[in-house]
């Protein structure tokens, strides 16, 4: 098992089971995720996914005209993602149900079929890592994904 199946199956470990709880934004995205039940003792309730690589929601063909179309500002896709992200929190089942990969993608599933893609591609990079995970309460790193 290379580094990246490692990473998306420890992703996949503390993540399924967990509804999107909020969400926040200042140069970065994250998402917080909270555990009805305790998953494993090993794993804190609450925990937060920072995403800083590109991220989007369904088919990227279908999002990328839909930013072409509703985005504006200096980064277009920004609101459209804030947009989806209150749809997502504030809808029924947003309890992640799966997390796969596929060449140089993660795919978040949502019980209510919502599909969260993070891009792994270090080509569209500029910064350091393409997410990483922290434990709510303690702050303290769970997983980070290094470029």
């Amino acid at each position: 098992m290379n580094n990246v199946e490692h990473n998306i199956k420890l992703l996949s470990q503390y993540l399924k089971g967990r509804f999107m709880s909020s969400f926040k934004f200042d140069n970065y995205f994250t998402l917080n995720f909270h555990a009805d039940y305790n998953i494993s003792s090993s794993f804190p309730l609450d925990i937060e996914l920072t995403i800083m690589s590109e991220w989007w929601f369904g088919v990227k063909d279908d999002w990328d005209k839909n930013v072409l179309k509703y985005g504006k500002g200096v980064e277009p896709s920004e609101p459209i993602l804030a947009y989806e992200l209150a749809l997502l929190r504030w809808s029924d089942n947003p309890y992640i149900s799966e997390v796969g990969y596929e060449t140089n993608l993660i795919k978040i599933q949502f019980q209510n079929h919502i599909i969260l893609n993070i891009s792994l591609d270090i080509e569209d990079e500029n910064h350091d890592y393409f997410y990483f995970l922290v434990d709510s309460k303690s702050k303290n790193i769970l997983l980070e994904h290094t470029i």
